[in-house]
């Protein structure tokens, strides 16, 4: 029986290890990704130089090598923020589309013609019998005057 306790003992002392060494693996875990607000104001950090990598390191607490690759990488893509403006791609050019619509125009801008030059043609018309008629009462006035 004594063997027993000594077994039991021996299994939760292993158990009570293995527990340990799993939360200091959890502790030295990688640390979580840093957010792009943090790797940019790093960058420019290391890009004006006031700090060296290793207190840059210390204060963000992260690894060297990272920063230098976000210092690279700044400095790789400075050039992209002055450069030519993104356009968007031209659009591409349907000319069967085009013809269908200036012809669509045109035939409005005739129809819109006719009327203007109908509407014209009304007004001088019943002008012209108006003036027909002030020159009848005019010559009837005359008339009566002799």
């Amino acid at each position: 029986m004594e063997n027993l306790d000594s077994g039991d003992e021996w299994i939760a002392g292993l158990t009570a290890a293995m527990m340990a060494a799993s939360r200091r693996h959890d502790e030295q875990a990688t640390p979580p990704e840093p957010q792009h607000g943090i790797k940019a104001k790093v960058a420019l950090a290391a890009v004006k130089g006031a700090k060296t990598l290793a207190e840059l390191a210390q204060q963000y607490d992260v690894h060297p090598n990272l920063i230098n690759q976000w210092r690279a990488k700044l400095l790789e893509s400075a050039a992209d923020v002055f450069g030519a403006e993104a356009s968007a791609p031209e659009p591409t050019i349907d000319v069967k589309v085009l013809r269908a619509k200036i012809g669509e125009l045109n035939q409005a801008l005739r129809f819109s013609a006719d009327d203007v030059l109908q509407h014209f043609l009304v007004e001088a018309e019943v002008g012209h019998q108006s003036l027909q008629a002030d020159v009848l009462f005019l010559q009837h006035l005359q008339s009566l005057h002799l």
